[in-house]
């Protein structure tokens, strides 16, 4: 559920502003030591305090060290030896967020202690809102001994690496394994309280987080908090002074017109009932909101602290892991090699918690909604910004003879057998079985004998491909359109050194092309191109032929539609296979597809049949084993293929070129990468 509202150009930045960064350091210690001997006298008994050290300054609070004689120790202090503790102070420059900021954390701390006493939160010793007679505002909690793990994440070994890894894995699933009934913060006296979320609330947006001027929680469902977020930017721009808006976000639009903007998209949510009704079936928990290695110390190789809950809540089970990396090292550690460091523990840490999880007995569903584990090219449409309809929908395999069931059922029965041998290999998707009469109704298809019905996607190809192009031209491509590729061979050896490979000449309409590296994602024109690939017989083009029919149904409520299916092979001879012709449309498929959609729903559902738009054919390519081939040509240096997708290319491409990469930069194929997928099983 990520709500995302800023005006493009404005930063999400933590509100600290040159005045504040100039805060006096004597006058904070100054009221810091007032603060400290209170609580050092009323709580341990000490006769005064030693030293103060100023720990840190953040955007929110200046963190004190405080180190005092030891005198009398209540009990719930013992532990600590009454030497020193950590003493957090709210900067009064940010007012308008108390009390709900400082309530919410000790609350969220001591639910900490008293329910997951496993994860290393600081324990809360005493504190203020501000509001009672003493009138100062702060937190003394537990001092924890431990370095930043971003500062020393590059000094550990490898095993200290894996197992603080895993350490912070069981933190995340002891905190998705909380429970509760709404969206919201904490409060230590009437258990939930406002959400305080310090991402969204800057730029002078604080003075505004009050139940005056929108909802601030707890929400009722997902609705009213997603509704309440469209009305904290609609209230803070009609509302705040000109100079915190960020004038450069705003010179392709007025404030005013994003403010319309604004109140039309919540209008437009408000009816939006699905997509609510998909949020609030996930279970509500608690969630950290800033979870990365600057806020987790350790010690001895081992996880001992996770600071910083200011800004947790309660959400749903999806925004368990958040929006930031894990791992993001500190400078002056970083090096050439600081990134790809980050995105290979950040894979190994999700991978650790799919295990922890799976080893709790979680459910695949909660696993993949906890993990955010949703189909690779979902990442990149969500992380690049890609409008191509990208949308989450069941699909199905239907199956019209019992033989050809009765091998799926088969196939299924050893799936099971397997996952009980190895429960840990990993989750299976989702997929409902469904037969018989049900299969019928289910489908709405009157002639099919059973049908396997799994998660899929939808999405406009075109707007997806446009997108990629235009990130690899920013990277340097060169992007040669309208050029067809007639041969593929070897160049000729080098005259300097003909034992070093001369790499591969490309032979085409604009003229040659030499590589030493040559990646084919040619699918079903590989044949052409690749001679010993085309020898084996291992792999068949085929044309793939397709129907647009506009058509008025039942179905649709009467309304009109377009709809395209394709198939039909088996009307061909030889089903077309080895058919490298794709422009020729076989008359006998074309008369089957004209009439295949009544034929399997029936007229009574499917209704009169539409008039036929177009027919038209494009290439796909098949194997044995229905499985692309990936990998270097076994024989031939420099020569690279991701091809023969089987008609599956938006599902098997995308982790094939993932694989495919790795093989070329760093020598081997991927952990995760199917040994069944090498190309040189062909």
């Amino acid at each position: 559920m990520t709500v995302s509202l800023f005006q493009e150009g404005e930063d999400e930045h933590q509100e600290s502003t040159a005045e504040e960064d100039e805060e006096d350091v004597e006058t904070l210690k100054a009221q810091a030591l007032v603060i400290a001997n209170k609580v050092a006298t009323e709580l341990y008994g000490a006769n005064s305090v030693l030293d103060l050290e100023l720990l840190g300054q953040g955007a929110y609070n200046h963190v004190w060290l405080v180190t005092f004689h030891t005198g009398f120790a209540q009990a719930q202090n013992e532990t600590s030896q009454g030497r020193n503790f950590a003493l957090r102070i709210p900067r009064n420059t940010l007012s308008s967020l108390q009390p709900y900021q400082m309530r919410h954390e000790v609350a969220c701390l001591q639910f900490i202690a008293d329910r997951l006493p496993k994860i290393p939160a600081p324990k809360v010793y005493a504190w203020e809102d501000g509001l009672t007679n003493c009138g100062y505002a702060y937190i003394a909690e537990e001092f924890i001994q431990g370095e930043r793990l971003s500062v020393v994440w590059p000094l550990l070994t490898e095993e200290e690496k894996s197992t603080i890894c895993w350490e912070i894995a069981n933190v995340i699933a002891d905190l998705g394994e909380t429970r509760f009934q709404s969206i919201s913060g904490l409060d230590p006296h009437s258990a939930v309280g406002p959400t305080v979320e310090g991402a969204k609330v800057f730029n002078g947006r604080p003075k505004f987080h009050s139940p005056e001027c929108y909802n601030i929680g707890p929400y009722r469902n997902s609705k009213d908090y997603v509704l309440s977020c469209y009305d904290r930017e609609i209230y803070y721009y009609t509302h705040t002074d000109e100079g915190d808006i960020i004038s450069e976000a705003f010179e392709q639009m007025s404030v005013m017109d994003f403010v319309t903007q604004l109140k039309l998209e919540r209008q437009a949510l408000v009816g939006d009932e699905l997509t609510f009704q998909q949020i609030d079936a996930e279970r509500l928990v608690l969630v950290h909101e800033d979870f990365h290695a600057g806020n987790m110390l350790v010690r001895d190789g081992h996880l001992v602290g996770v600071l910083d809950w200011e800004f947790s809540g309660v959400y749903p089970l999806s925004q368990l892991l958040g929006p930031t990396a894990i791992l993001q090292i500190s400078a002056p550690n970083r090096d050439e090699s600081t990134e790809d460091e980050e995105t290979e523990w950040q894979k190994r840490y999700k991978d650790s918690i799919a295990v922890v999880l799976r080893q709790r007995g979680w459910t695949d569903d909660d696993i993949k909604i906890a993990i955010g584990d949703e189909h690779p090219l979902l990442y990149f449409v969500k992380e690049y910004g890609v409008e191509n309809d990208f949308q989450d929908v069941e699909t199905a395999d239907v199956y019209v003879t019992q033989e050809a069931w009765n091998e799926v059922l088969e196939v299924i029965k050893l799936r099971e057998r397997v996952r009980k041998r190895k429960p840990d290999a990993g989750p299976l998707m989702k997929r409902k079985v469904v037969q018989g009469q049900e299969g019928r109704d289910t489908m709405g298809m009157l002639s099919i004998v059973g049908a396997v019905v799994w998660p899929g996607h939808t999405q406009n190809v075109y707007l997806l491909v446009c997108r990629i192009f235009e990130l690899c031209l920013e990277k340097g491509l060169n992007f040669q359109t309208n050029t067809c590729a007639f041969k593929l061979a070897p160049s000729a050896p080098l005259q300097s050194d003909k034992s070093r490979s001369a790499g591969w000449t490309v032979q085409t309409d604009c003229g040659n092309v030499h590589l030493h590296n040559i990646v084919l994602a040619t699918n079903a024109y590989t044949n052409a191109l690749y001679a010993s690939l085309a020898s084996t017989r291992f792999s068949h083009p085929r044309p793939q032929p397709t129907a647009t029919t506009s058509w008025l149904g039942l179905a649709v409520s009467a309304a009109k539609a377009n709809i395209l299916y394709g198939a039909g092979h088996s009307r061909a001879p030889g089903k077309e296979l080895g058919i490298s012709d794709g422009s020729v449309i076989n008359p006998g498929i074309a008369e089957y597809l004209s009439h295949a959609a009544p034929r399997f729903f029936g007229k009574e559902r499917w209704g009169e049949e539409g008039a036929e738009l177009r027919d038209w054919t494009g290439m796909t390519c098949y194997t044995p084993d229905s499985l692309p081939l990936v990998g270097q040509a076994p024989g031939e240096e420099g020569l690279w293929c991701c091809v023969e997708m089987n008609g599956h290319g938006m599902a098997m491409a995308w982790r094939g070129a993932e694989a495919l990469v790795s093989m070329m930069l760093e020598g081997t194929e991927p952990e995760w990468f199917p040994k069944a997928m090498r190309l040189e099983r062909a």
